[in-house]
């Protein structure tokens, strides 16, 4: 009898060849969240897309998508592949066109998540930004949600305060600073606060203030933080809106510098006195390679953002954002 087992080869299984128009439909699935959405962007038939993420899936054995009447969400495996996919596919993407026209312009898309109040600040760069390279399309949306930057396909993601996910890559650009401010039509009617503690005898715009009154924190010339009480004649969750309330003449806030250099009219009160804010960090996902219209954008983020910091606003920061 033939000695089957010394003959026999160890048979390892081949992965199926991966078709790279399956793979950046998938992409555009997931950024999208629905395959109406991306066949729309793709020039595809709705039926078209269905078949190629069905195709995908049957080529690497897993199922990437659980699809309801309702919505679609990424499985394990999914999410996976579509963290590693994703930057894989832009890098080929990438080197491609820079093979093909070495030297010429940027081109492809970014898409970056930041908070609200940066609107006014962001503006003036992207339009900038778009000028110079026209060939890249800047998507900005503006959320007080963090994003899952892989899941729903940003590149970049502005955030306040400290960062917990460790997956991230976290570049810290700014210490807010923040100060007291009031216009001159308020202090004139009301008087300038010359002690922390004559705070109580003012109205002050407050953020986020669950009730009448509020505990403002700050450090004065000796360095130590002392706090005060003071009466909430508005509450607000924005920035801007305190600064507008604070320029109608209706009281004391307490805003960072940035955002009160912006508001023009406003005066500083109690200058010796001020309290550290939280930071303002670039965030992106971890991975080898980033497309060069990502890494130009991050950059000028990075770069106008940074001239926020110091005792006030500069010239080329407000240059930068658009001020007037």
């Amino acid at each position: 009898m033939a000695n089957y087992g010394a003959s026999r080869q160890r048979v390892v299984a081949q992965p199926a060849t991966i078709d790279l128009n399956q793979v950046n439909t998938f992409i555009r699935v997931v950024e999208d969240g629905s395959f109406t959405g991306a066949a729309a962007k793709l020039g595809l038939p709705k039926s078209s897309v269905s078949r190629a993420v069905t195709a995908l899936e049957k080529s690497l054995g897993v199922r990437l998508l659980q699809r309801t009447t309702r919505a679609l969400h990424l499985t394990e495996a999914g999410r996976t592949w579509f963290q590693q996919a994703r930057p894989a596919l832009a890098s080929l993407t990438e080197s491609a066109a820079s093979v093909s026209a070495l030297g010429t312009e940027p081109r492809g898309r970014v898409r970056m998540s930041a908070p609200p109040d940066s609107e006014e600040l962001l503006s003036g760069f992207v339009a900038d930004f778009r000028r110079r390279y026209p060939l890249v399309q800047v998507d900005v949306s503006f959320s007080a949600r963090h994003v899952d930057l892989v899941a729903e396909g940003f590149d970049l993601a502005l955030r306040a305060g400290e960062l917990k996910d460790s997956s991230l890559v976290v570049r810290r650009i700014h210490e807010s600073r923040l100060g007291l401010y009031a216009a001159p039509s308020y202090l004139k009617k009301r008087g300038t606060p010359r002690t922390l503690e004559d705070l109580t005898q003012h109205d002050c715009i407050v953020m986020n203030a669950p009730s009448g009154r509020a505990t403002w924190r700050l450090s004065g010339p000796a360095g130590e933080p002392e706090t005060v009480e003071v009466n909430v004649a508005i509450g607000t969750d924005t920035m801007q809106f305190a600064g507008r309330m604070a320029l109608a003449g209706l009281g004391v806030a307490m805003l960072p510098q940035h955002v009160a250099a912006r508001v023009e009219g406003l005066k500083r009160v109690l200058p010796e006195w001020q309290r550290v804010g939280s930071f303002l960090s670039i965030v992106s996902p971890s991975r080898g390679f980033e497309p060069r219209a990502v890494t130009l954008f991050k950059e000028g983020v990075i770069e106008v953002l940074g001239h926020l910091t110091g005792p006030q606003c500069t010239e080329k920061a407000k240059r930068a954002f658009g001020a007037r």
